[in-house]
């Protein structure tokens, strides 16, 4: 069944990006003298997991995409974290929903690739979204792409500026999503409205 929003018990479990986006565009459309309808928010996520668990097994074939096994390491796939393991999370969470009709989804991942499949996330992420599309048989279905944001300013590290880059599919832009990016402020929770406005401005959905 769906939940109240105004049920604050049941949102504390809702992706903040998800809510606030939803509930900006509502005061966009009361703003401007438009119907505000109703808005259906399905939240599937599981934070600091890694693109190929979202994958079907096809795509990360396409993209030659492998995970290491290794039961002694807490990020690794195992018995103990199924959530790291190639396409668990795609089979439990995205699988159940496909008889859903939905207008698009929002995207807001890459931390779990900065040092995991990094080089092939171009390929990987791509594989993915036609792959979701097919799923959900809504083969124009809108992406709304978030980029990571800046951390660790400190760090020549090259993860998060590649991932930002390999979610274009190094084109530098996406021709038929949009893309928003947060490199101007500080990963942080109190940021998800920030990340929301953008998403508007971009004109998503």
């Amino acid at each position: 069944s769906w939940s109240d929003p105004s049920n604050s018990e049941s949102l504390r479990w809702m992706s903040a990006v998800c809510f606030l986006y939803a509930r900006s565009l509502q005061q966009l459309w009361q703003a401007s003298g438009q119907e505000v309808v109703p808005l259906g928010l399905v939240d599937s996520d599981w934070s600091g997991t890694q693109v190929e668990g979202w994958s079907t097994p096809h795509s990360l074939e396409s993209c030659s995409a492998t995970i290491e096994c290794d039961d002694n390491w807490p990020q690794f796939c195992s018995d103990f974290n199924p959530q790291f393991c190639p396409s668990q999370l795609y089979n439990a969470m995205v699988v159940p929903l496909a008889r859903v009709a939905l207008k698009g989804f929002l995207w807001y991942q890459g931390e779990g690739n900065g040092g995991t499949n990094r080089d092939l996330y171009n390929c990987t992420f791509p594989a993915m979204v036609n792959a979701w599309r097919q799923e959900f048989s809504v083969p124009d279905a809108s992406f709304g792409l978030v980029q990571l944001a800046s951390w660790r300013p400190d760090t020549l590290d090259p993860g998060f500026p590649l991932i930002r880059w390999h979610l274009t599919a190094d084109q530098g832009y996406v021709p038929n999503d949009p893309l928003t990016p947060t490199t101007t402020r500080r990963d942080t929770p109190a940021t998800s409205t920030h990340v929301t406005s953008r998403l508007l401005e971009r004109g998503w959905l």
